[in-house]
Order: structure tokens, then C-alpha cells, then sequence
């Protein structure tokens, strides 16, 4: 990273390696300090936030007084308490910073040439860049080194996933197609109101036991199939079935592609392999943040959270489907919270930790879509071994897309109805009254506030009575 990537060291790294550096007090005011620029610099900004974030600031600088000495406390440091009041009047800081506009001057000064002519050599690379971005759009099996579409009507079925390289075909197992199968069919939204459907008939007793949804969906299309036309398909209360459910009733293919990366929702996916071992850089982290339930019409936000390795990245072949299905295989961490011999829990810094020792077997639920799963890097720790630190990477952008039948548009639509989640909560608070303070002025201070206080202070050139005569012959 460059000197000006100082706010990534500050809101993931530092609190990170402050984990048992220091004393634990000091570590905390920090790490709050760290929390708190995280909240300031996020994207998106709920006014409700301004009350607590501008108390937890306000505590933070007098935990920071009690452990750092006066001279470290000069005007830009005080200027923090008036962060949270900017943020609150102005927006948040991600629109105003200068981060994106000096990356477009790193490009502008690219396309210079001749140092004789910085001007023209900038026009001309600019021009020369939108006539060939303009250019391959319009050209098949052609894949652009980055997205140039702004408008979401205008390609919507390419802007939220790019997969990269060429595809590995592969075979699955019954077992890994029926997993995949049903994932697919449980967390679309063509298919919420035939599974809500055949809930109530499980309710009603009016199905055999042990008869799977996608048997019986199957099954039911078959019989409307073969008494209606494809053209007039209806269900039983007269609705028109469309083409994705038509093409998602039956299993996909036992063919798949398998890939490596792939770029959605503003993240970078790479699976776990032998080739990652050997960049530093390389990471494979992903953490699902949300399950989806349908029973008010959109999907709400469970408060279960888990993080885990992409495996592979796969794409269904549901034959006549246009849009195509696209899977995360991943091995997840066993979301256990209890608190005897807990698999996940939040440290007193508040930072969240996994034990990579207890995994979930790979038949449970190892699938779920791109748009539902943020990339998150891992930490080791020494004196844990098998035990990460999870930290949350903020995606790049988030593209609002509306919603629409197409199952693509939806999983881009779901992507935006949340905002990121922060993987770390308010370290605990520091016990003042315990507190050492680390200077001399301030240990003074301490002592001179722990004496019952006097009405005023003796004079040292006498009593209080020559003082008064004093200052009475004076006057």
C-alpha cells in the first residue's frame, strides 16, 4: 500500500496488530478511536447513528487524555470531536474525498507522451480511450479489462458478475447437483410462491412424507405441461408461469464450468488453491451476512453470521435458461456462539474470531449466489492457533438495478437492499476509576481531584487575613 492508503491501516490493520502489543486500556482507546473513523468513512450514512457515534467520539478523546501525555493533544487533534457534526451536515466522506480523483489524474498523466505537450497527449488518450471502450460493446466474445457501462438499462444482465479466465468443465456427483438444485430453487424469487405452496400442503397433510420440493415441482409442471399448452401454462389460480420457472423446475445439467475468480458487486472472489499459497495478497475469505426470508415479500436481515474459504466457483447449465446461475461452493465455519467452547465470539476489543478447527461438513448448505456473501481476509493469531481475526474488505461499488422477473436482476437487486455489515463491535469500555495515568501532570491532576475540595486555595505569602489586608491597601 502508498503513504495515502493510511486510512486502510487504520480502520482493518491497526486494530489488528494492537492485539496484545500494549496494555489492554490503551489498545481499547485506540482500537474505539479506529472503530469509530470506520463508521465516518463508510458509504452510506443513517442520521439515527449522529446521538451515539458523537458520544462514543467524545469518550474516545477523554480515554485518549488519560493514557497519552498533553503535548500529543494539539488543535488537529481536538478537531475529531467535530468529524461526526461535518459528516452530519455534509454527507458522508466518501463523496467528498479526493481518493478517486487523484487515481483519474494517475490515468490522465499516463497518456502523456511528449512532456512538450502534457495537454494534447491527454486529450488524445481520452478520446482514443472512450472510442475503443464505445467500441467493444458492441463486440462479442470480447471481455473488457474493466466495466464502462453506467446506464443499468443498458446491459443488466453483465454489470453485477464478470467471471474471469476460461472455465474448467466438470462433472457432479448426484448428490453436489441435487444440493445445488435445491439451493436454486429454495432462494429464488420466481419460485417463493409455489414453495410457500407446497408448505401448505405439507401443513394439510396432503403430500407424502418425505417428497422433496424440487420432485415435486417437477411433478407439478409436468401435469400442467400435459394438459395445457407451454404457450397458456397456468397455475391453479389462473397466473401465467414464466420461462425461468419453466427452466428452473428441472434439475441442471450434470456438466458445470468451474472458475477461479470473478468480479461481482464491487469484490474480487479468488478460490482457495495450491496457487494462492504463494501470494501474499491472495485471499479466498468470504462471510455470508444475511439469509433471505420471503414470508412479508422481501428479504430481512438474520442476525446468524458466516464466514468461511470459497472452494470453487460454479455455473449452472439449466438448458433453455438465458441468464445464467452462478454458485459459490464454499466450506463455512460451524456458527456456534455458546459460551462454554464457542466456534465464533467477539474478543474484549471487539474484533469477531473464528475457529478454523470446526468446520461444517460439505453437505451442509455449502452453496449460495455471489450477490449474498461479502469478501472478508482472515488473521492468524499466535497465541490461538486455528483462531483468525475476520475483517470486513468494503466492496468498491454497489449498483442499484431494479428489480425485475429475471433471477439475475434479482440477486443484483438483493445485493443493494443491505448495507455492509461491520464485523467489529464497541470494544469494551475502560474502567476509569482503575485507570493509570501515564504522566506526571495528569497523575497530579488525579490526586489534587481525589482531595476534598477547599473553598480556596491558601496564599503562600501568608494568611488569608494579611492577603485580605492587602489586597484591601491596594484598592
Amino acid at each position: 500500500m502508498k503513504s495515502h492508503d493510511y486510512h486502510v491501516l487504520l480502520h482493518q490493520i491497526l486494530p489488528y496488530c494492537l492485539r496484545g502489543l500494549m496494555d489492554k486500556n490503551v489498545a481499547t482507546s485506540i482500537m474505539r478511536l479506529c472503530r469509530i473513523f470506520r463508521k465516518l468513512c463508510t458509504k452510506t450514512w443513517d442520521p439515527r447513528e449522529y446521538d451515539n457515534l458523537h458520544k462514543d467520539m467524545v469518550e474516545t478523546m477523554c480515554l485518549l487524555e488519560m493514557y497519552f501525555p498533553p503535548s500529543f493533544f494539539d488543535v488537529m487533534t481536538h478537531l475529531l470531536v467535530h468529524l461526526v457534526e461535518e459528516i452530519d451536515i455534509a454527507g458522508p466522506v466518501a463523496t467528498r474525498w479526493m481518493y478517486h480523483v487523484e487515481r483519474y489524474l494517475g490515468t490522465l498523466k499516463q497518456y502523456v507522451r511528449s512532456k512538450y505537450r502534457p495537454e494534447g497527449c491527454m486529450a488524445e488518450g481520452y478520446m482514443m480511450d472512450e472510442a475503443l471502450g464505445f467500441i467493444t460493446e458492441y463486440m462479442h466474445n470480447f471481455q473488457a479489462v474493466r466495466t464502462r457501462i453506467w446506464d443499468a438499462d443498458e446491459d443488466e444482465a453483465t454489470c453485477g458478475e464478470v467471471l474471469e479466465r476460461k472455465g474448467e468443465r466438470r462433472t457432479f456427483t448426484h448428490e453436489g447437483r441435487d444440493l445445488a438444485h435445491k439451493y436454486v430453487l429454495e432462494n429464488t424469487n420466481c419460485m417463493q410462491k409455489w414453495l410457500r405452496k407446497y408448505e401448505q400442503l405439507q401443513e394439510s397433510n396432503s403430500l407424502q412424507d418425505g417428497v422433496p420440493f424440487a420432485s415435486w415441482i417437477a411433478e407439478t409442471i409436468d401435469n400442467h405441461l400435459a394438459t395445457r399448452s407451454s404457450t397458456n401454462v397456468g397455475a391453479d389460480d389462473g397466473e401465467h408461469i414464466s420461462t425461468e420457472v419453466l427452466s428452473l423446475a428441472y434439475p441442471p445439467s450434470f456438466q458445470y464450468f468451474s472458475f477461479k475468480q470473478m468480479k461481482a458487486y464491487g469484490n474480487h472472489f479468488r478460490v482457495i488453491d495450491a496457487e494462492g499459497d504463494a501470494y501474499v495478497t491472495y485471499d479466498s475469505g468470504v462471510a455470508s451476512t444475511f439469509v433471505e426470508d420471503f414470508t412479508e415479500g422481501t428479504p430481512t436481515r438474520c442476525g446468524v453470521e458466516y464466514v468461511g474459504v470459497l472452494q470453487e466457483i460454479i455455473r449452472l447449465d439449466y438448458g433453455a435458461l438465458e441468464t445464467p446461475v452462478i454458485l459459490f461452493k464454499c466450506l463455512w465455519v460451524d456458527a456456534d456462539w455458546s459460551s462454554r467452547q464457542p466456534s465464533m465470539k467477539f474478543d474484549s476489543q471487539g474484533l469477531l474470531l473464528a475457529n478454523f478447527n470446526r468446520m461444517l461438513p460439505v453437505t451442509a448448505d455449502p452453496y449460495v449466489f455471489p450477490s449474498q456473501v461479502e469478501q472478508v481476509f482472515y488473521g492468524d493469531m499466535e497465541e490461538d492457533p486455528g483462531w483468525k481475526v475476520v475483517m470486513r474488505k468494503e466492496a468498491q461499488s454497489r449498483r442499484t438495478i431494479d428489480a425485475s422477473m429475471d433471477m439475475h436482476d434479482w440477486e443484483n437487486d438483493q445485493a443493494n437492499l443491505h448495507s455492509p455489515v461491520d464485523f467489529n463491535r464497541t470494544p469494551t469500555i475502560v474502567d476509569i476509576s482503575s485507570a493509570e495515568c501515564l504522566n506526571t501532570i495528569d497523575q497530579n491532576l488525579a490526586e489534587r481531584l481525589s482531595t476534598p475540595a477547599l473553598d480556596h486555595y491558601p496564599s503562600t505569602s501568608g494568611s488569608d487575613e494579611d492577603e485580605n489586608d492587602n489586597t484591601s491597601e491596594e484598592l
